[in-house]
């Protein structure tokens, strides 16, 4: 070989040698654009072509960036894969203090169950089951337990033994309790019978009996009474039927027409309530020869009047010629049972 083939043989080397190592340095450079790349400022604007010259004075065009996908295993992984969602960034849990809910008030007689919205416990957990509603004139009791370390808070709920006062009687009115018309007594009158409840009347329960009659007053002391006789549903079949029956007796100077309700209050005769709670609400008129019916019945009965099982329930009768929607206050005694006329009837359940 001549000398200048000794000479161009290294220089070939150094071009070859050039060209590698411009190639492993653009490929391994983090490319611009991508998370992590520092912005490197240059006063003639944006970098385009590097424009290197070898030694052999040919240029070498690069570009700015490469693709990601160019780096081999060589450049390794500068990403660091960080998850924020991996940190423990929990808190401890804050303590909350058991508070009583809107159930844990009064409620007046004619309530029989816990309002439907209403609550328990506000905050915290009731304790065991959902507590009974309250009989009347007593209450009920439970607790509501914090939460996490929380304070509990201990809740009651009462029931009064009184309705509420747009339940109440009329006013000027009484209710008579001795009612009983009885020759077989002295005076012609049943000297222990109770008229304020069924049983202090006849011998058991309305819904048992049929047919067994008793001569009651409506009148006997003013022509401002009424009679609020307390029934009982404890046990009753849901499906049973019944009537109450009235008719003229001579034992008494007239048999007025009557308001006859049905009605969780004594002495209740607001007919709006008393229809959207029994429907128990309807006028009773009885001449000689004929007789007045108030029919009623269990839930699962066809009847308008319908009771519920297991309540306590009061039929009250006022003789008046008024008609049903008149405001109880407003009401005024039949004419037929003024001047000290001795108003009544026959009366008798029946099945």
């Amino acid at each position: 070989m001549n000398e200048s083939g000794n000479e161009v043989s290294p220089l070939l080397a150094r071009i070859v040698l050039s060209a590698l190592l411009i190639f492993v340095v653009t490929a391994c450079s983090e490319p611009t654009g991508y998370e992590g790349q520092e912005d490197v400022g240059d006063s003639s604007g944006d970098v385009g072509d590097t424009g290197e010259t070898s030694d052999t004075g040919e240029t070498s065009d690069t570009e700015d960036t490469a693709p990601p996908d160019q780096c081999d295993d060589a450049c390794g992984d500068t990403s660091g894969d960080v998850d924020a969602g991996d940190e423990d960034v929990s808190q401890p849990s804050e303590a909350v203090d058991g508070e009583c809910g809107t159930r844990a008030q009064s409620y007046y007689l004619q309530h029989r169950q816990w309002p439907d919205g209403e609550t328990f416990c506000d905050q915290g957990s009731l304790v065991d089951a959902d507590p009974s509603f309250p009989a009347p004139g007593s209450s009920v009791q439970w607790t509501c337990e914090g939460v996490d370390g929380g304070q509990s808070a201990q809740c009651s709920a009462s029931r009064s033994g009184d309705c509420s006062s747009d339940r109440q009687p009329p006013q000027d009115w009484t209710q008579l309790t001795n009612c009983v018309r009885d020759y077989n007594y002295p005076g012609g009158w049943h000297p222990d019978a109770d008229c304020s409840t069924w049983t202090g009347i006849w011998s058991d329960h309305f819904w048992k009996i049929g047919g067994v009659t008793r001569r009651l007053a409506q009148n006997r002391y003013s022509p401002h009474q009424y009679l609020a006789i307390e029934l009982s549903t404890v046990d009753m079949p849901p499906s049973n039927t019944g009537r109450f029956s009235m008719e003229h007796d001579p034992a008494f100077d007239a048999a007025p027409t009557l308001l006859s309700t049905i009605s969780r209050c004594p002495g209740d005769f607001h007919h709006g309530p008393i229809m959207e709670e029994t429907g128990c609400f309807q006028t009773l008129g009885a001449v000689a020869g004929s007789s007045g019916i108030h029919q009623w019945g269990g839930l699962d009965s066809d009847r308008n009047c319908q009771l519920e099982s297991d309540q306590t329930y009061y039929w009250n009768l006022i003789a008046t010629s008024d008609d049903p929607g008149t405001d109880p206050d407003a009401i005024e005694p039949h004419g037929n049972c003024l001047d000290d006329k001795l108003c009544g009837g026959v009366y008798a359940p029946y099945q």
